[in-house]
C-alpha cells in the first residue's frame, strides 16, 4: 500500500466514523456543548489542580 492508496482508506475511514458518530447534526452539537461546558466547570473549580 502505498501513500496515496492509504490516505485514500484514512479518509474514507474517518468518513464512516463522522456518519457514525452523526457530526454536525444537533444531537452531536448539544453534547459537545454539554461536555465543553463540563470541562470549563471543571476548570474553574481547580479539578486539575488536585492529586489522585
Amino acid at each position: 500500500m502505498n501513500d496515496k492508496e492509504f490516505k485514500q482508506m484514512l479518509d474514507g475511514l474517518v468518513d464512516q466514523e463522522e456518519k457514525h458518530l452523526q457530526v454536525n447534526s444537533e444531537e452531536f452539537n448539544q453534547r459537545h456543548k454539554e461536555i465543553m461546558e463540563l470541562i470549563q466547570k471543571a476548570e474553574r473549580s481547580g479539578y486539575n489542580d488536585r492529586k489522585a
